[in-house]
Order: structure tokens, then C-alpha cells, then sequence
């Protein structure tokens, strides 16, 4: 059943009440605002996932909060208020999936001193061959 059945789900808000609190480049543009906000909820959702990792936990990311109806369902479900930003949904439980083994490229592969030069980066039938490869 995948996250359907997952134990838990969590669902991360931007309150925009805090936007006045912000430095003035940021609360005075509504760009730049947009950009902090997204980018320390992405943050913030990032280690949501990791501290769950740390416990042992399978969290799935469930984009489909974000469509506006199904948004609009769950603030009013929740009683949260419509001014509020939905970041995403992550659900979160124990998982009886293993996942394949990750094909890894060599540090000094991906690990670059000084400038980059077109052969410092994989080809197009590269990255192709990679996706194939892995089943992607």
C-alpha cells in the first residue's frame, strides 16, 4: 500500500505572520520573502526527513497536498488558516521496502580543485546510461 497506510502523516505550514519580524530585504520584497520562506521550509523539511532516518523511520514525500483543492480540503479539515503556506506533506513510519544498492561514482569523480573543464562532467550518454541502469 505504499504511504497510504503509513502511521503518520506531517504536514509543514509557512506562517507569514513572521514575514514583519524578517530583515527589511527580505520583508520588504515580496520575491525575496517568497524565496526565504520556500528555502527555510525546504530546509526544515529536509531534516524532518533525516531525523526520521536517524530513528530507524521510512518517510515518503506526498506532493499532493500542495493542488489547490485538495489544499484548500485540508486547511479547512485542520482548521488551519488559509494565509498559511502548505510546503508539503511527509508521511512517516517503518517500511518493509529495501531499496537497491546505490551506484556510487568515485570521490574523485565528482570532486573538482580550481575550474571544471567539459570532461569533468559526465556526457549526455552518460547521465542516460546512468538513469537506464538504475531503472530510473
Amino acid at each position: 500500500m505504499g504511504f497510504k497506510t503509513a502511521p503518520v502523516f506531517i504536514i509543514l505550514y509557512g506562517d507569514p505572520r513572521v514575514r514583519p519580524f524578517a530583515p527589511p530585504p527580505v520583508r520588504d520584497n515580496d520575491a525575496t520573502w517568497l524565496s526565504v520562506l520556500t528555502a527555510s521550509l525546504a530546509i526544515a523539511y529536509q531534516y524532518m526527513h533525516l531525523a526520521a532516518a536517524s530513528l530507524g523511520l521510512a518517510t515518503k514525500w506526498v506532493s499532493a497536498i500542495k493542488t489547490p483543492p485538495i489544499e484548500k480540503k485540508v486547511k479547512a479539515l485542520l482548521n488551519i488558516p488559509g494565509d498559511f503556506m502548505t510546503y508539503d506533506m511527509l508521511a512517516l513510519g517503518s517500511s518493509d521496502f529495501q531499496p537497491s544498492i546505490k551506484k556510487m561514482r568515485s570521490l574523485s569523480e565528482v570532486i573538482h580543485y580550481g575550474k571544471c573543464s567539459q570532461t569533468d562532467f559526465r556526457t549526455e550518454d552518460e547521465v542516460s546510461a546512468y538513469f537506464i541502469d538504475t531503472g530510473l
